[in-house]
């Protein structure tokens, strides 16, 4: 909690203090994570249907269909340079 505390502050004075940016950046971060976590229950469930689950989503296989389509869409909002970041990260984390 303490690294935390003190890495969010020193992340905005780098950034030059642009706000609006870093907020579309993780905008971006949580909406693909969003999206690859209604990816991976399609996934899942076409793999392994017979595995017992405790929790049934309701009107499968529409419900993670649109959360994905709904993710897609609502990034259409972001900056372009949020994606240029991503990618950036993507890439770095991939090395």
């Amino acid at each position: 909690m303490i690294l935390c505390g003190s890495a969010i502050p020193l992340i905005v004075i780098f950034s030059t203090g642009n706000l609006k940016e870093l907020a579309s950046i993780f905008n971006l971060g949580t909406l693909l994570t969003f999206a690859f976590i209604n990816l991976s229950l399609l996934q899942l469930r076409r793999t392994s249907p017979n595995v017992k689950r405790g929790f049934k989503v309701p009107f499968f296989p529409i419900t993670p269909v649109a959360g994905v389509i709904s993710c897609i869409f609502l990034s259409s909002y972001l900056s372009p340079r949020a994606f240029l970041y991503g990618g950036e990260y993507g890439y770095y984390l991939d090395y």
